[in-house]
């Protein structure tokens, strides 16, 4: 995990002006005088907003990279006997083989036809690689909803091929 002493989001927070930290490590420190200079129309409640919102930002860096160090110890090809981890893609778990599937644009046609609006929506977002969370997240529902719409729509669809 990364030292939150030392990260974006402290060393914007702990100084007067907006901190961008460079590749090599040094920083740039960009303060309301410094785009003052060159905008007079600029006024300090603005950059107070803009403060606000690099401060949010780097904070939700430092929230993912903790939960992302957290969770993620290695892969599960770096354990032995592991095939059983392995999911099938959408695409095996709808139609089997890789032979034979069928294109996308037949799928689109199908799901078109035979599913609910909702339905078709939440499948189409799920098929471009949209998760359920984000699905959710999205049409403001909870994720069960969305698993579900999606599994009956995948129900549905299976019928044809």
């Amino acid at each position: 995990m990364k030292d939150y002493k030392k990260s974006d989001y402290a060393l914007n927070k702990n100084r007067k002006g907006i901190v961008y930290r460079n590749a090599d490590g040094s920083t740039l420190e960009i303060t309301f005088e410094k785009i003052a200079e060159g905008k007079p129309q600029f006024t300090y409640e603005d950059f107070q907003k803009l403060k606000q919102f690099s401060d949010r930002i780097y904070l939700e860096q430092v929230k993912a990279d903790s939960q992302y160090s957290y969770y993620v110890k290695g892969t599960y090809d770096e354990i032995p006997d592991s095939a059983w981890l392995a999911t099938k893609s959408l695409e095996e778990e709808l139609f089997g083989d890789a032979a034979d599937l069928p294109s996308l644009e037949e799928v689109r046609r199908i799901a078109g036809g035979v599913l609910t609006p909702t339905q078709k929506r939440r499948f189409l977002m799920y098929l471009e690689g949209l998760s359920t969370v984000k699905i959710a997240d999205v049409e403001g529902v909870s994720q069960h909803v969305v698993w579900k719409s999606i599994s009956q729509a995948k129900e549905k669809i299976k019928k044809f091929f």
